[in-house]
């Protein structure tokens, strides 16, 4: 049914993934489809001519996406559209657009017939590869627009970069790219709906880091809602409302109001549940409970968990610094490493590393080392004089450790630079100031390696991630050589449920709450338990705050997460008590489906609650 077709007051309700906890209200704006071929455009009969056509495109959208790069709020916005900028005069795909050009494809047929064969190639590589095949569409999406002399797609009332509506909006798309999520204004867009895309896309993490409530993979919206269509949407739940009525903007004025008052411990504001309430208050993501973040985390009977930030630059460690979080549970060291032809010095390593643990002041930070191999190519990380070797499944490929055990040169130098910065942190009084962990370990043998090599290089804390069911399975085993384990959901659910985290059919078998992965987790803590070690969560999983409790349930006591979810686990916390948490586990643990286990949790969770989700 078409927006055109269905009745303009109809209310309907969709359901999607929620990525970005908050409740939002307000009148959509629509992000309409870019630009297509031009039909009726000739053959190309000078390929040399057409092709300088085709160069000043690809020149003006990159330099268009520099120039929003050098003016990005923060590191991994300005990587990323760095990295579009590049992708977008990238010399492969100039000689793939000359190829078609000498086929006599016209200019905009030649970009589109090129990329679409990119897009091909990036899927079947999968892996990080395939995560960038939005870069591309966005790519070519800008190159033909730029062809045609017609604007890229943008919502009616411009709301992605600027205000000037004067009710909120909500922003709907079929799906956004990394350039324009970056764009987004939570003073200009108060949430983000979206058809296509899951929870670990670009979109989602940076609809997180802004604190826009956001819900994706709802299909059908594109064509249940039209613009100025009314529209609330939970981003905890995935929850969308189409053209909701007087009791759905009343409970959503409602919800606002009382997740702010949670969040900022009992500072609520007034909305009367009327359609200018709702606008007034029309949301409150993490981002709205300021120096709440700044108290300790702790269940309701004095438990104390540590709620760490999960990190990719030195600049976003020293924000979360500023936000009073325990530590960094997850430094992601592949900026240092992505989009560059050389590999980083020992020095610019120290720096970087440096510059993080001096945020803390002798807080924990934990560096994971680069994870990137066959998923993540690398162009200096040769293998035997060829590039890091292609593989048909790159997520079972040579990649994290076993990319370092081939490549020792590299995983040496950034070892010692990150000794460096240990040294010259001064410690801490714990002397875990700097910790290191290995990815995709799998085996004891893996996991002496690693260790052996980190305390020879001066680093006295080294650990493993767990990713594969390999790893929970023998985690006793690890840790009693390791020093601390971190479970990353998202790896060991795609293994434990055997599905491609990339491909946004199978997100329900991704889902968190399967029944298979909290048992697998709680193998792995019991394996911890055994061998007198800690496991702490690093996956984004634990900033859901209801999930959250049913991670303490099973016996984790450190949480990492985007630093402004943290607010929302605080608040979960100091609801209920560690027995609380276990009875919520236990019913999650004995669910037959992830749906099952997440109602189950919710029923014994204080009513509370539901404000912050």
């Amino acid at each position: 049914m078409s927006g055109a077709q269905m009745n303009g007051d109809e209310r309907r309700v969709l359901r999607g993934i929620g990525v970005s906890s908050g409740v939002a209200s307000g009148r959509v704006r629509l992000m309409h489809e870019p630009p297509g071929v031009d039909e009726g455009e000739p053959s190309c009969v000078d390929p040399q001519l057409d092709m300088i056509r085709v160069r000043a495109a690809m020149a003006a959208v990159a330099s268009s996406l520099r120039e929003r790069s050098l003016q990005a709020a923060d590191d991994t916005t300005r990587a990323m559209l760095a990295a579009n900028a590049r992708l977008a005069e990238d010399r492969g795909l100039d000689k793939a657009i000359m190829k078609h050009l000498l086929a006599g494809d016209g200019v905009t047929h030649a970009v589109a017939n090129a990329v679409g064969e990119y897009i091909e190639r990036f899927g079947k590589a999968g892996g990080m590869m395939a995560e960038r095949i939005t870069d591309l569409n966005d790519i070519r999406s800008r190159l033909i627009a730029e062809l045609r002399g017609l604007p890229v797609a943008v919502p009616q009332c411009d709301a992605v970069s600027d205000a000037i509506c004067d009710i909120p909006v909500i922003l709907v798309a079929r799906d956004l790219s990394p350039a324009d999520a970056a764009a987004l204004d939570p003073a200009a867009v108060r949430g983000l709906v979206l058809e296509e895309g899951g929870a670990t896309g670009h979109t989602a993490i940076l609809a997180a880091e802004r604190g826009i409530p956001a819900v994706v993979g709802v299909h059908g919206v594109m064509e249940a809602a039209d613009d100025d269509t009314r529209i609330v949407l939970n981003g905890g739940t995935g929850e969308v409302i189409i053209n909701p009525d007087a009791a759905d903007l009343y409970r959503a004025a409602g919800r606002v109001t009382r997740r702010k008052a949670s969040l900022n411990d009992g500072a609520s504001g007034a909305a009367d549940g009327t359609a200018a309430g709702i606008a007034a208050a029309s949301t409150v993501g993490d981002a709205a409970a300021g120096d709440a973040a700044a108290t300790f985390a702790m269940t309701a009977d004095g438990c104390r968990i540590l709620l760490n930030a999960n990190v990719g630059t030195p600049a976003e460690a020293e924000e979360a610094a500023r936000a009073g979080v325990d530590g960094i549970g997850l430094l992601r060291s592949e900026f240092l490493f992505l989009n560059r032809s050389q590999a980083p010095t020992e020095a610019e390593q120290t720096a970087a590393y440096a510059r993080a643990v001096q945020a803390f002041g002798g807080r924990p930070v934990v560096v994971r080392t680069f994870d990137a191999g066959a998923d993540k190519p690398l162009a200096f990380a040769r293998i035997g004089g060829n590039e890091t070797l292609a593989v048909t499944n790159p997520a079972l490929g040579v990649r994290g450790i076993r990319l370092g055990m081939l490549r020792e040169d590299l995983l040496d130098t950034q070892l010692a630079a990150l000794a460096n910065a240990y040294r010259a942190s001064g410690h801490s009084i714990s002397g875990h100031s700097l910790k290191v962990m290995a990815p995709m370990v799998t085996t004891v043998q893996e996991t002496k390696w690693f260790v052996d090599k980190a305390h020879d290089a001066g680093l006295p804390y080294a650990g493993i991630m767990i990713e594969t069911p390999a790893a929970a399975v023998q985690a006793a085993s690890l840790l009693a050589v390791a020093d601390f384990a971190s479970i990353g959901t998202n790896d060991l659910a795609q293994y434990t449920m055997a599905a491609d985290r990339l491909d946004s059919s199978l997100s329900s078998l991704l889902d968190p709450w399967q029944p298979a992965l909290l048992r697998m987790m709680r193998i792995a803590v019991e394996g911890g338990l055994a061998a007198g070690k800690p496991i702490s969560v690093c996956g984004e999983a634990a900033g859901d705050p209801l999930l959250a409790l049913v991670f303490v349930g099973l016996g984790i006591r450190s949480l990492s997460m985007a630093w402004r979810k943290t607010v929302a686990v605080r608040s979960a916390l100091r609801l209920h008590s560690l027995a609380d948490c276990k009875r919520m586990a236990q019913a999650a643990l004995d669910a037959r489906s992830a749906v099952e286990a997440r109602q189950s949790a919710l029923a014994l969770a204080d009513v509370r609650l539901r404000d912050v989700l």
